[in-house]
């Protein structure tokens, strides 16, 4: 609830469990992060193994209206050891790029855009969401190659019952691209917003055909809605039977 302890927050739940790579990335907030915010974080470490993914996003969302108060310049250094907290193992992971672009949502001034966009002429775009969001319901998944293709389909086609299109083909993981994800929320927030509703049921009839709801799922979704500027109630993390 206040500044230090919100950016200490942010920047402990982007370190990584691997302790080279952790380290790494303490050593350079140690370079970056205000000293105020590095003292902030000692007491949270012993604490960060026990957030549960449901606690990870609850407390995000209480730390936002909090960094809604940084300056543009405390807010530059802010983004600043977030890319490099995300860049210290050389990869870029869902889950670093969702909380990452969760935060800058709703913390960048907002765009003037245009809401003339229909679902129909978004459908590369849509498509290319809902693939991945269908394949990000696998990752920790034991499954053999078949069964989470299975599953994906299955998810992907339950999605499409929701809109007004049946030709979109669900996209192999080898397409799909973490950066393609900004230009594609740039795009669909172009949505008219009578639109939406139907979009948000398809995502989420995505994300609970498969009987569970992963981390980076519910993750999306929320992003999604912040993108959207349409807030979502949290869906909860839940494994299949």
């Amino acid at each position: 609830h206040e500044p230090w302890g919100a950016r200490a927050l942010i920047y402990g739940l982007l370190l990584s469990h691997q302790a080279n790579t952790r380290q790494k990335q303490l050593d350079c907030l140690q370079k970056l992060a205000a000293e105020e915010s590095q003292q902030a974080l000692t007491p949270l470490l012993p604490l960060l193994p026990q957030i549960t993914p449901e606690q990870r996003l609850a407390l995000v969302e209480i730390a936002i209206p909090t960094l809604r108060y940084l300056t543009q310049e405390q807010y530059q250094r802010f983004s600043a050891c977030m890319d490099a907290l995300i860049q210290a193992d050389g990869r870029l992971s869902l889950n670093e790029w969702t909380l990452s672009r969760l935060i800058t949502h709703h913390l960048k001034k907002p765009d003037r855009k245009s809401h003339n966009r229909s679902l129909k002429s978004l459908s590369t775009e849509i498509a290319e969401l809902l693939s991945l969001i269908a394949w990000a319901g696998q990752l920790d998944t034991e499954h053999p190659p078949a069964t989470r293709q299975q599953k994906a389909q299955q998810c992907f086609t339950a999605a499409l019952e929701q809109l007004p299109f049946e030709q979109l083909t669900l996209l192999p993981p080898n397409q799909l691209r973490l950066k393609r994800l900004d230009p594609l929320l740039d795009q669909l927030a172009h949505l008219h917003p009578l639109q939406l509703p139907r979009l948000l049921k398809a995502v989420a009839s995505c994300i609970q055909a498969d009987g569970q709801i992963t981390p980076e799922q519910a993750e999306l979704f929320s992003l999604l809605g912040a993108a959207l500027d349409c807030p979502l109630p949290p869906l909860a993390v839940t494994k299949a039977a």
